[in-house]
């Protein structure tokens, strides 16, 4: 009878211990780190920068700040809240990581202080307007998930400054000088704005200098793709003996200067079209969709008042008005930056604006270093966290 009691008290006994030996792992956290390494185990403590982690292998240290994952949800970098002067007034014009190229180093120092910070990344950081765009861009995703996506952002976009992307990468140099020219150039007119005063104005000032497009009212034929070069030669002197007796496809408008009708036709053969009179027949041109012949059964040019005159003349007030703000630029950026060729001064003067943070010119600057490095995102962002510095300026972006 002993021993029948006794069996189930062991049983409980050794339930008992191996529950105290296990049971940290029955409530095991799985923490994913910026060196791409996982670690799981149960959280004895944390206080504000550290996990004390009890694993396998004994209790272990985690850093916060190298934490970007728990138990599957995004971390974010532990929230320092700004006391005092605002961040906006400190000096963020580069990177602190010293660059090696001087020439660089020097260009990002023209940069202007980002203003109106959510969060401090390293030596600058995530603005509210960024951080509203991409909220814009990620409607699906929680506040706190975009917020991640923006610190992570920026820890790739100054990566991709001080390794001069925006030097080396011709195509990212133009965009950039492109989108400023389009900022500093472009004068407030826009053709809407303009009333027909200030058309008739302009025109009666500017006449001998505005030449309406000249225009070609046409019909023409096309000959099937297997035709010839000497079938098409015999349709072409059948037409102009008779213009009348070819079954010709309805009258159109070619436009000089523009795409409008002009049937495909070579720079060469467009030149004859414009230079022949009224009532000759043209051809045969060769063009991707075959041997084309054409009549020309009109000649006119845009007269004063009409739709296309009106164009015309907007395009000559605007363009105008663009050439001469961008000759002031050139001028402009001469004195402060010397002697340089156009695209230098126009990199340095893009740099000064601040430019590089415009939206669109970000996303291309990040997505430009991810080609160049031939990494995915996350695989990138392993090997930078650790060296930035996260500062969080608002418990809750808004």
């Amino acid at each position: 009878m002993m021993t029948i009691a006794v069996l189930p008290t062991l049983r409980v006994l050794m339930s008992l211990v191996l529950f105290y030996l296990f049971s940290p792992y029955l409530y095991a956290d799985t923490f994913e780190l910026s060196n791409g390494k996982t670690l799981e185990g149960a959280v004895l403590d944390e206080d504000s920068t550290s996990y004390y982690l009890e694993t396998t292998r004994g209790i272990e240290n985690i850093i916060k700040q190298k934490v970007i994952k728990r138990n599957g949800q995004t971390v974010l970098p532990q929230v320092i809240i700004s006391q005092g002067n605002p961040v906006e007034n400190r000096a963020l014009e580069s990177p602190t990581v010293t660059v090696l190229d001087t020439n660089i180093q020097n260009l990002l120092k023209l940069q202007p202080k980002v203003k109106n910070l959510v969060a401090v990344v390293g030596a600058c950081g995530v603005s509210q307007e960024r951080y509203d765009y991409l909220k814009n861009q990620h409607r699906a995703n929680s506040a706190d998930e975009v917020f991640q996506y923006a610190i992570e952002d920026e820890m790739i976009f100054q990566e991709a400054l001080k390794a001069g992307i925006f030097v080396r990468n011709k195509t990212l140099k133009e965009k950039i000088i492109d989108e400023y020219k389009a900022e500093k150039t472009l004068t407030g007119i826009h053709p809407q704005w303009i009333d027909q005063s200030e058309i008739d104005s302009y025109y009666a000032e500017n006449s001998n200098q505005i030449q309406s497009p000249e225009q070609r009212e046409i019909k023409y034929i096309y000959l099937p793709p297997s035709t010839t070069q000497k079938d098409a030669t015999e349709q072409y002197l059948k037409a102009k003996n008779n213009p009348d007796s070819v079954n010709w496809l309805s009258a159109r408008s070619a436009k000089k200067g523009t795409a409008d009708g002009l049937l495909g036709l070579s720079e060469e053969n467009l030149e004859k079209l414009f230079q022949t009179q009224k009532g000759n027949v043209l051809g045969p041109y060769s063009t991707q969709l075959g041997y084309v012949i054409v009549w020309v059964v009109g000649k006119q040019t845009a007269k004063p008042g009409s739709g296309d005159h009106n164009l015309r003349v907007k395009q000559e007030m605007i363009g105008n008005q663009k050439t001469q703000s961008y000759e002031g630029l050139i001028s402009t950026l001469k004195k402060q930056f010397g002697n340089l060729g156009e695209d230098d001064l126009l990199l340095r003067g893009a740099l000064r604006e601040g430019i590089l943070r415009s939206l669109f010119v970000y996303d291309a600057i990040i997505n430009s270093y991810l080609t160049e490095k031939k990494q995915q995102r996350d695989k990138l962002l392993s090997g930078i966290r650790g060296q930035y510095e996260v500062k969080i300026l608002k418990k809750v972006p808004i």
